[in-house]
């Protein structure tokens, strides 16, 4: 069995968290890069299709410029920082937001983007990690999504407990 929250909607979260932002800058076009999770993580996919909707949509009707969509391999948070900077360099520094698809990628990014002396801009990320509450604390990144563990542990002992009394283990991750 494979526990996980709806990871659609946690990247659905993201974008709902992030579109005032970007449209509270007041540009004509932001600017607006993708960084992505591993690609050998399913997960990784499915946060991107929860944001990438919205991203998407924002720059079919041309109220948004998307100038990355980059998976960072690995879910990698210094190769993630390399990447954010090529990215920084190849679009001579014009980046108006960043969807991270967790906090350890919104803090690569976060770094990156300092050291090209731009920012703050809004940052996404989730995880709810001590170091993206101290960034949106610090006002460096904008939302991170948390998800309950106790939510996702209470139908992970669900499933152990049927799996263990030999039942049906699919009626009790519902």
């Amino acid at each position: 069995a494979y526990v996980s929250f709806d990871n659609v909607a946690v990247g659905e979260a993201m974008a709902a968290a992030m579109e005032p932002a970007i449209d509270a800058l007041g540009l004509d076009q932001p600017q607006v890069v993708m960084l992505n999770g591993g690609e050998e993580d399913n997960n990784s996919f499915l946060f991107r299709q929860g944001y990438a909707e919205t991203v998407e949509a924002r720059a079919d009707a041309g109220d948004w410029a998307i100038v990355e969509d980059q998976f960072v391999p690995a879910w990698d948070n210094a190769e993630a920082q390399t990447i954010m900077e090529q990215i920084l360099v190849s679009a001579n520094n014009e980046v108006d937001a960043v969807f991270a698809a967790n906090d350890g990628l919104a803090n690569s990014t976060i770094n990156a983007v300092e050291a090209a002396g731009i920012g703050p801009i809004p940052v996404s990320g989730q995880d709810a990690t001590t170091e993206g509450m101290q960034n949106i604390a610090l006002g460096l990144q904008t939302v991170s999504v948390y998800k309950p563990i106790q939510d996702e542990a209470g139908v992970a002992a669900a499933i152990a407990l049927a799996l263990r009394a030999g039942e049906d283990y699919e009626a009790a991750a519902t």
